[in-house]
């Protein structure tokens, strides 16, 4: 790239695009050995593998670990005659606590009934404590309607049979 007039033209080198990989990963998280960056930065056409190799267990030793949604599920229950969409359940958690429902199960019911109950999965486990402490039901008022919420606990389900 250039600039200037024709006759005496500036020519401004582009800048390489391995300075870009710094903003991409805080060099702290990635540990003492910043060697396979190093090379990189320094000479853009050394062996990406080591480099790629260090992200590769950077993102991985920053994965959180595995939890199942039965164990990140917040029970909802409602008072039988208010009504409570979704969307306002939605609205008034994630106003209060952040984007933390990864999806909401609202009781099945047939078009003249109301829903009394509500399973909502969190995307991590780590805010239900706060929303619906251990042991404890929590009592939320939504639009003046009551809310009570704790956390779940998936029952098993006994068959029974009549030998």
């Amino acid at each position: 790239m250039w600039f200037g007039c024709n006759t005496n033209p500036v020519f401004v080198p582009r800048p390489p695009l391995y300075h870009n990989v710094v903003g991409r990963f805080p060099q702290p998280g990635l540990g003492a050995n910043l060697g396979p960056i190093r090379n990189v930065l320094e000479n853009p056409d050394a062996d990406l593998s080591e480099f790629l190799e260090e992200c590769r267990w950077w993102m991985v030793a920053r994965r959180p670990p595995y939890v199942a949604p039965e164990d990140r599920t917040i029970f909802l229950t409602f008072s039988k005659g208010y009504y409570l969409p979704e969307s306002d359940i939605r609205e008034f958690f994630i106003r209060i606590f952040g984007d933390f429902i990864e999806v909401m199960y609202m009781q099945d019911v047939s078009s003249d009934e109301q829903p009394l109950y509500a399973r909502m999965v969190c995307r991590s486990s780590s805010v239900i404590p706060h929303i619906a402490p251990p042991g404890k039901k929590t009592k939320y008022s939504i639009y003046g309607k009551q809310v009570w919420a704790k956390k779940y606990i998936k029952r098993s389900h006994e068959s029974t049979s009549d030998d």
